[in-house]
């Protein structure tokens, strides 16, 4: 009765009879259980390359320094990420911002200047109008004095012709500090002098000294035009 039972409750699992009469159960399986093929999540490939500035003022700077130098406007580094980044630079005045921008392959030689928001090129050869009005010299109610004035103007204006340049501050062999008059209709000048010395013995600054006049008339218009001198 114990066998007769004992087959039944192995039949009932699946099992089958043997030769001997008893019940065996059914192995199981060795085979895997197939898993449905899953593609990998695509990653986006990375970059080291930096993109190309789209700020406006510094892609026509770079266009114009380009012309300088003699290479493709993508050869030049440097300039303003945005208005914020211009208008920090310490020779920016107002609407008028710095920029100092070079080859890639000659970092040493820098083109200076500035630019406006709207792409407009400010050197001492073009639109230098732009940068007098906003240093203050037409403006009616302004703190800084004419002599002031001439001084910050010669600062800026040496500083855009690059590396070696200095202006005269004070009264030496024979050369004035900068001097600006101002006319009633608007009219006027500024007039400075620079020295400039080119790297030699004992480091940079080691040549021989290099005088040059710089004379800046301005009409009532609020356009200027630079000439210099070598004396």
């Amino acid at each position: 009765m114990k066998h007769l039972l004992l087959i039944a409750i192995l039949v009932a699992c699946g099992g089958k009879q043997s030769d001997d009469g008893l019940a065996q159960a059914e192995p199981k399986s060795s085979k895997p259980t197939p898993v449905p093929d899953q593609k990998p999540t695509p990653t986006k490939p990375t970059s080291t390359k930096l993109p190309m500035s789209t700020f406006k003022p510094t892609l026509k700077f770079r266009e114009y320094a380009a012309t300088i130098l003699a290479v493709p406007a993508a050869d030049v580094q440097g300039g303003a990420e945005d208005a914020a980044d211009a208008a920090s630079k310490p020779q920016s005045v107002g609407g008028v911002w710095a920029y100092a921008v070079a080859g890639k392959d000659n970092p040493q030689r820098e083109i200076r200047g500035w630019a406006t928001a709207d792409g407009t090129i400010v050197t001492g050869e073009q639109h230098l109008g732009l940068l007098l009005a906003e240093v203050g010299v037409w403006t009616n109610s302004r703190k800084e004095t004419d002599a002031e004035l001439a001084r910050r103007l010669a600062e800026l204006l040496t500083w855009s012709y690059g590396y070696g340049f200095t202006f005269i501050k004070n009264r030496d062999l024979g050369l004035a500090p900068p001097m600006m008059t101002l006319k009633p209709d608007g009219s006027g000048e500024l007039v400075f002098f620079t020295d400039y010395k080119a790297a030699g013995p004992g480091g940079a600054g080691g040549g021989p000294a290099n005088w040059v006049e710089h004379h800046v008339a301005f009409k009532a218009d609020k356009s200027a035009t630079l000439t210099k001198t070598k004396k």
